[in-house]
């Protein structure tokens, strides 16, 4: 395979064999650097023990030497046996006698005695020996301090140049550091001949791989070994051929399916005018059903209007011949008046309901909000309704939990909701119990309403909150109410911000749930 001409593949190969070159010829440096170090500290550990072995047999050959002229305080004697050390050992400097009072007895210092020598050595009581490293005049020094009958005759003090050991360690450190250049060479040598062994094959793989991101799937890598690389090339060339073959299919498959798109695009495109011209439709359908409902709605604003006024006076009449206030009437003539008047406040209940539902759709029905005692609206609701339920020998029960506190509401819109779900389940229950439960649930005052009346299907517990809507009744003459109350009480409660929900199975009762935010319609926002 030729090789890509592209100039950040070069950088990268060059790249490649760099990096194993520095990693060669950093473990090699820093194996040749850690072992001089080593020799080193080896060598120089080792010279400073010979160092110490040779003062101290010096320092007590001499001490033991002159013990005799010391205590005899023979001046001549103890010069004469220092003049023939110095001139047998080459590396002492000096050497010098301190008797017992500490004062210098004898010394190889012919220009005066340096000061602070005579303190800068002196043996702990019990010591043998001590040995102290100094920098004198003379460089550096190993200086012995060897006490005389354990101190009582004086200390023998020599002083061993330590200018042959540096010497010796620099002469070494540099034999080091040319043997770790050499072995530095080498191993550049040696990480360039590998470096060109391993970085070949994966040159080669490189630009394959490149030559496969420009879009040739053509080509292979020539990797003629039967290594881990080797294998590696094997499996890349697989991976190449089950490539191509797999695009030449796809391209197949794209061919085929840009033509079935095309066909399918003809058709959406018909699909397409025949919707636009159905939304056409349906514009204007809903176009009419607004103006239908805005028709409809003002229509029963004014029939609403138009009904209550004649209404009011029936009732009103009616009302007056009942109470016998225009003369006597028969019992006859009061059962039936008794019934004109009742068929009246039901007709005026259902003009009522329409009326609210209108303004409410609207948006002209306004709440008067202002701080609410629900437990009070509740108490009272109770006790207009309690007597209707009690005469249909129903329990009426009512419980009041802790903390409830007053709200931010419409008491009149309140009211009526409570009123229609109480008197909902005054009506449907026949036997049994009506319960109101007031509590508080965290920000909120909720009423639950429970009976133990027939219940809702499943299927109809949202529909029962539709406009003239009466569960389980097909025939709307014989349902009693409008069937709107339930429908007001919820677009009622949503313009507080309070939730109108039910619960509810067959047979069991149902549990009408009025939840009120405590601080407003704003507080649900």
């Amino acid at each position: 395979m030729s090789p890509v001409s592209n100039p950040m593949l070069a950088r990268r190969q060059l790249g490649l064999r760099g990096r194993i070159l520095a990693v060669v010829v950093a473990v090699v440096l820093l194996l040749g650097l850690s072992t001089i170090l080593f020799v080193e500290f080896a060598m120089r550990n080792a010279l400073e023990e010979a160092a110490r072995i040779q003062g101290l047999t010096i320092s007590r050959g001499f001490a033991t030497a002159s013990l005799d002229a010391v205590l005899l305080e023979d001046v001549i004697g103890v010069n004469r046996l220092m003049a023939g050390v110095m001139e047998s050992e080459s590396d002492v400097v000096y050497l010098f006698i301190v008797d017992a009072q500490e004062q210098v007895l004898a010394s190889t210092f012919t220009d005066g005695f340096p000061a602070g020598l005579l303190d800068a050595n002196i043996p702990a009581e019990g010591d043998q020996y001590s040995l102290r490293q100094l920098r004198t005049e003379q460089g550096l020094v190993l200086d012995v301090a060897v006490p005389l009958l354990g101190g009582g005759a004086g200390v023998a003090r020599a002083g061993l140049s330590e200018t042959r050991m540096q010497r010796v360690v620099g002469r070494t450190r540099g034999v080091l550091l040319a043997i770790a250049l050499s072995v530095v060479l080498l191993g550049v040598v040696l990480a360039y001949t590998v470096g060109r062994f391993i970085a070949k094959p994966l040159e080669t793989l490189t630009e394959t791989a490149a030559a496969v991101h420009a879009g040739d799937l053509s080509v292979r890598a020539n990797v003629p070994s039967n290594d881990e690389i080797g294998l590696l090339a094997d499996a890349f060339n697989e991976m190449l051929a089950a490539l191509a073959a797999a695009r030449d299919e796809l391209e197949v498959r794209v061919a085929d399916r840009t033509h079935e798109l095309g066909e399918a695009n003809d058709e959406l495109a018909a699909t397409n005018e025949e919707l636009a011209a159905t939304n056409e439709e349906l514009a204007a359908t809903n176009q009419a059903l607004a103006e239908a409902t805005q028709a409809k709605s003002a229509f029963i604003a004014t029939m609403s209007h138009e009904l209550r006024t004649p209404l009011n006076s029936v009732i009103g009449f009616s009302d007056i011949l009942l109470r016998e206030m225009a003369g006597p009437v028969t019992e006859e003539q009061g059962r039936q008046l008794g019934m004109v008047h009742s068929s009246g406040m039901h007709l005026l209940a259902l003009v009522n309901d329409l009326l609210d539902l209108s303004r409410i759709e609207h948006g002209r029905l306004e709440p008067s909000l202002c701080e609410v005692d629900i437990a009070a609206i509740v108490k009272r609701t109770m006790k207009t309704l309690g007597p209707l339920g009690e005469q249909k020998g129903l329990e009426m029960r009512f419980t009041e939990g802790k903390k409830c506190c007053p709200a931010c509401s419409d008491p009149v819109w309140i009211e009526q909701i409570l009123i229609n779900l109480i008197g909902n389940a005054v009506k449907f229950t026949d036997t049994g119990f009506v319960a109101v439960e007031l509590r508080r649930e965290s920000d909120d005052i909720v009423v639950a309403v429970s009976d133990s009346g027939p219940g809702i299907p499943r299927a109809d517990l949202e529909r029962v909150f539709e406009e003239f809507y009466r569960v389980g009744c097909e025939s709307p003459a014989k349902a009693p109410g409008t069937g709107l109350g339930l429908a007001v009480s919820r677009r009622l409660a949503e313009r507080l911000g309070a939730t109108l929900d039910v619960e509810s199975e067959l047979g069991r009762g149902s549990t009408f749930t009025l939840q009120i935010p405590l601080d407003g319609p704003d507080a649900t926002a």
